[in-house]
């Protein structure tokens, strides 16, 4: 299983990590499931690339991808309808929502750019304020922040909650 962009930290697979996974898949006969729902949500010069895209690798990658990453902000006249369709679904997706899906597959694709713009606001907000704490690396790409193994060992230790 391949997970890029990575959830829960963010970090996304290179072209050339990639390549070389893929040779690897190949040479030892494997299928891959390639987890891409987050494809559309990378940050500074991060890049996604589909694994099924490399030679030979169309027929041994299932891709999973996802409406409620990409499309989570998406335009205004959709989101209107999936709410109302969302009241009445329980157990599986309803044909409403299908419809709305594939509007949102057919529309324009321009408004990702203001979303992902929001979350590196967010993002960017929220790595400033980590780096004041010491122990947090540099999470270049990622949507995420992770400590870096010193700080880990110092919150293993801890046996009261840290007070910000």
């Amino acid at each position: 299983m391949i997970d890029s962009p990575n959830n829960p930290i963010g970090s996304v697979l290179s072209n050339e990590d990639l390549s070389r996974i893929a040779r690897v898949i190949e040479e030892c006969d494997l299928l891959v499931i390639s987890d891409e729902v987050y494809e559309k949500i990378t940050y500074d010069d991060a890049r996604h690339y589909c694994l099924a895209g490399f030679p030979s690798m169309c027929g041994r990658t299932i891709a999973i991808d996802s409406f409620s990453k990409a499309y989570a902000y998406g335009p205004e006249k959709l989101i209107a309808p999936m709410m109302l369709a969302q009241q009445f679904s329980v157990a599986c997706v309803d044909v409403p929502a299908q419809y709305a899906a594939l509007a949102a597959l057919n529309g324009p694709q321009d408004f990702a750019t203001g979303m992902v713009a929001e979350f590196d606001r967010w993002r960017r907000l929220m790595s400033s304020r980590l780096n004041e704490i010491e122990g947090f690396g540099d999470t270049s790409g990622c949507h995420m922040q992770r400590p870096t193994t010193s700080l880990k060992r110092r919150w293993i230790g801890l046996r009261k909650p840290l007070r910000c």
